[in-house]
């Protein structure tokens, strides 16, 4: 089914042979792959330094966010990591990094200074990376499985424009697969390695380190990837351990989990943060963030084929394109049918391929997989660290289409290589094109909407006014305030959070994927007149100003009597105002 793996080695010649061999080819990818990413960005590349890409709903506020977080890790390099989980959010509260998806690896864009002018063009230039790297490492992965290069192509392709990836692109935590793919690809290589007689145990032990290297790679880009992953394997995994080679193989595997002990230390610190009843999402949000069995059947809304009683009004199209669907069928026929033309590490990385494909599928239901009385998903939030805490089960989907385009393009190299096609050298030449097409753009991607980022080189008037009067160790509070916590609501408030945190200056408002308790009381608060005693508490949680950032609630400030705030400033452009709060309590 597969090509046989190389056998022996050719001398290298000066140059010409050194460069086709080991650079020529994966610089051809490299730039190939780029220009998919890069196509598929098009509308962004025309902003691409002052926007980032919007889902289609126009809720901006989650692609706002992540601007947001690449600023508060590239101010922490250059500050030396000094507070690194207290991001300046949530004020008084400590910690507040870990209520949401920290995403270290986006450090990487430190260099480009992104909390002082180009936080938008970090972003996308972190989306096209990522985009390209998920190519690339498809092609490794099928390498490494002796896939044809140029289905191997074809399916890095298609992991470029994976369909979920670009219907969620504002998530853009979750765009890079790359590590995952990274891992997976290790993964096969140690047993691979494992499995040779010859293999030194130096060797084996490095196959290990980069299996864990890998995923901590994963667990940097997205703890959440990382939590799915880590559950996938844990499920699938043990069809890659060669139980007749286990001896060699223990070392690698142990090399592994070593470099995985140093996620400990920021697991740690999330799960001491956001340990509690009020961190646990609750079980009707999740089921509705969770996929049906007729999803399986819907594809994009860009898919070529589309089914027209299908289409439309799915929220979670989990059909990749259904030319994809019947490749990946007939690789899974062809892993038992075809068998004895196939190694027994082939035959290993396919069952667990096709394992991996199917339990992401399952686990995609959430609270909605129950066979008879088994509550699936309730088993794994009691029991697994972390799941308690995931809100979109849906999200497994990434694995389950991301296994269904490798399977795919090992199910177009087994159709041509059909025994019936074997005296039609022309038409298998043609199906082979037809496949290769088919398989790299069966679902393209959809029209990306843009969401502004606040330009930093352009600092607000009441900004400078802040800065130049807050008193060190104290918080500003912006009014109004998000009435609800829906996340359309938030998109001002992530603003704000983006022109404070690059100008230093701690803020009460935020927006993170949870809420510390003291955000819905004080919420509750807002809600009614402001009043004296409120500004008392606030005081003494060392809140020193108050922003009304409208005009209209200024002026109500301003006539409320015994307030405890004292106006200091006021814009003539926006009519923003600045209070001080200077509450006095009577004798």
């Amino acid at each position: 089914m597969l090509n046989p793996s190389p056998t022996g080695s050719t001398p290298l010649r000066p140059w010409g042979p050194l460069f086709r061999q080991h650079l020529g080819i994966p610089m051809l990818l490299l730039c190939y792959f780029l220009f998919v990413a890069l196509w598929s960005l098009l509308p962004v590349l025309r902003e691409f330094s002052s926007c980032v890409p919007a889902p289609a709903s126009g809720v901006r506020t989650v692609p706002l966010f992540n601007v947001w977080t690449i600023i508060w890790n590239s101010q922490q390099f250059q500050r030396g990591f000094d507070g690194y989980w207290d991001a300046p959010v949530f004020f008084p509260e400590r910690r507040a990094f870990a209520f949401s998806e920290p995403q270290p690896a986006t450090l990487l864009l430190a260099p480009l200074h992104p909390h002082k002018r180009t936080p938008a063009l970090a972003l996308n230039l972190w989306l096209v990376i990522s985009l390209t790297l998920n190519g690339l490492f498809t092609v490794r992965l099928l390498r490494i499985l002796c896939v044809p290069m140029l289905f191997a192509t074809a399916a890095g392709t298609a992991m470029v424009l994976h369909p979920l990836v670009h219907d969620q692109l504002d998530s853009a935590q979750l765009v890079p697969l790359w590590p995952s793919l990274w891992t997976l690809a290790a993964l096969v290589k140690l047993r691979q390695c494992s499995c040779v007689p010859e293999t030194t145990l130096r060797a084996v032990s490095a196959r290990g380190l980069e299996v864990g290297i890998a995923f901590c790679w994963t667990a940097a880009c997205a703890l959440h990837h990382a939590l799915f992953l880590g559950l996938l394997l844990l499920l699938t995994g043990w069809t890659l351990i060669p139980f007749q080679s286990l001896r060699r193989w223990l070392p690698g595997a142990v090399a592994a989990g070593i470099v995985c002990l140093s996620l400990i230390p920021a697991a740690t610190v999330i799960r001491s943060v956001l340990k509690g009843p009020d961190f646990v999402r609750e079980e009707s949000l999740v089921t509705q963030l969770s996929v049906s069995p007729l999803d399986f059947a819907r594809t994009s809304a860009n898919a070529q084929l589309n089914l027209p009683a299908l289409r439309g009004g799915s929220f979670f199209p989990m059909n990749p394109g259904w030319i994809r669907l019947a490749a990946s069928l007939l690789a899974c026929i062809g892993c038992y049918v075809g068998r004895c033309s196939l190694t027994a590490d082939q035959r290993a990385a396919m069952r667990f391929l096709i394992a991996f494909t199917v339990v992401a599928a399952l686990l995609c239901m959430g609270p909605r997989l129950q066979p008879g009385s088994w509550r699936i998903w309730s088993f794994l939030a009691d029991w697994l660290p972390g799941f308690a805490q995931v809100r979109s089960p849906f999200r497994f989907g990434y694995f389950f289409q991301a296994g269904l385009l490798l399977l795919s393009a090992i199910g177009g190299c087994v159709c041509c290589r059909l025994r019936v096609l074997q005296n039609h050298a022309w038409f298998r030449k043609l199906l082979t094109v037809l496949l290769v097409v088919i398989i790299s753009f069966e679902v393209l991607p959809g029209q990306l909407q843009l969401a502004g980022v606040p330009d930093l080189a352009r600092p607000l008037d009441w900004i400078e006014e802040v800065q130049s009067q807050l008193p060190a160790g104290h918080g500003l509070l912006i009014l109004p305030a998000a009435p609800t916590s829906n996340a359309a609501a938030f998109e001002e408030t992530v603003r704000w959070m983006i022109r404070c945190t690059a100008s230093g200056i701690p803020i009460v408002n935020g927006y993170s994927g949870f809420f510390p308790a003291a955000h819905y009381q004080l919420l509750q608060r807002l809600q009614k007149p402001w009043s004296g005693q409120l500004a008392l508490e606030l005081q003494r949680q060392h809140v020193a100003f108050v922003l009304a950032a409208e005009s209209g609630v200024a002026k109500q400030l301003s006539e409320t009597q015994d307030s405890g705030l004292e106006p200091i400033w006021q814009s003539d452009r926006s009519g923003a105002a600045l209070f001080r709060i200077n509450f006095r309590e009577a004798p």
